[in-house]
């Protein structure tokens, strides 16, 4: 910070200008890029990692592939709904407690009673219940509440941001699962989960993997958009979007646009146009 050169055009000791506080542009650039590599690239991993695993789930198992004891189904519905209700680790530490207390009891008495998960039609339910809310409504509406940091804006970016991956791994899963190789392999007695990672995942990979530069530059935007509102991110965070933002306080400071939002733009369009090339196949 220099107050003897507040909102300087570029030139001199600070290549490209300083904003209204007296910071150089080039160093908060840079301490910008630093941010994006500690939230937005987790969000975007998450995001992916979820789509993926929740769509090739729900291709491949569908609705009656998941069968466990009721008391199984229990032990995790239970505390999952504390957390829901309370969000505080406390309570859902004394209903996990309590659900398994209940299940260990259940099987000693002899309750079998098996119960299938309807796995593909939750994961197409959730995303549709995603996808009927824009997703920055969604996410201004919850980080004004509940982001608190770091850890929690990825958190928000990846729960927010996975039907997308996920409703291409399903597509892949669907495609392959009917394939006469994967019959064969079920009919030699190969195990679902060596048939679902071999067979299913592997022959899909060159079309998800494509998935995380657009996941990223997603996750990129919202990020930055978030942080010109005033969300997201603690104030005293550099960021590119509070970079873009302090250009309202000197309207006539153009480089608090040019070069903040030029950086933006060919990040953005290096991941989309550059990264995520289509597959060959």
């Amino acid at each position: 910070m220099d107050l003897q050169y507040i909102a300087t055009a570029p030139g001199g000791t600070h290549y490209l200008g300083t904003d209204p506080y007296g910071r150089d542009v080039l160093a908060e650039l840079l301490a910008g890029a630093f941010g994006i590599l500690t939230i937005s690239l987790p969000a975007a991993l998450l995001a992916t990692t979820i789509g993926v695993a929740l769509g090739i789930g729900a291709g491949f198992w569908g609705n009656h592939g998941v069968r466990h004891q009721l008391t199984d189904w229990l032990s995790l519905a239970i505390p999952f709904c504390a957390w829901l209700v309370t969000g505080s680790v406390v309570p859902t530490a004394v209903a996990a407690a309590v659900g398994g207390g209940s299940c260990w009891v259940a099987r000693q008495i002899g309750t079998q009673l098996r119960v299938s998960l309807p796995l593909a039609d939750a994961v197409v339910a959730l995303m549709l219940l995603l996808n009927s809310v824009p997703r920055m409504i969604l996410l201004l509406a919850i980080s004004s509440v509940w982001v608190q940091g770091p850890l929690s804006l990825i958190i928000l970016l990846a729960l927010t941001g996975w039907p997308g991956t996920a409703r291409i791994a399903r597509a892949e899963a669907l495609r392959t699962v009917s394939l006469p190789f994967v019959e064969s392999a079920r009919a030699v007695g190969l195990s679902n989960w060596r048939i679902l990672i071999k067979h299913i995942l592997l022959p899909a990979w060159p079309v998800l993997r494509s998935l995380f530069p657009l996941n990223l530059s997603l996750c990129l935007t919202l990020q930055t958009t978030l942080s010109f509102l005033g969300l997201g991110v603690s104030v005293d965070t550099a960021d590119w979007g509070r970079l873009l933002a302090s250009s309202r306080l000197e309207p006539g400071a153009w480089w608090l646009i040019a070069f903040p939002g030029g950086v933006l733009a060919a990040t953005i369009l290096a991941l989309r146009f550059g990264f995520a090339s289509p597959p060959n196949r």
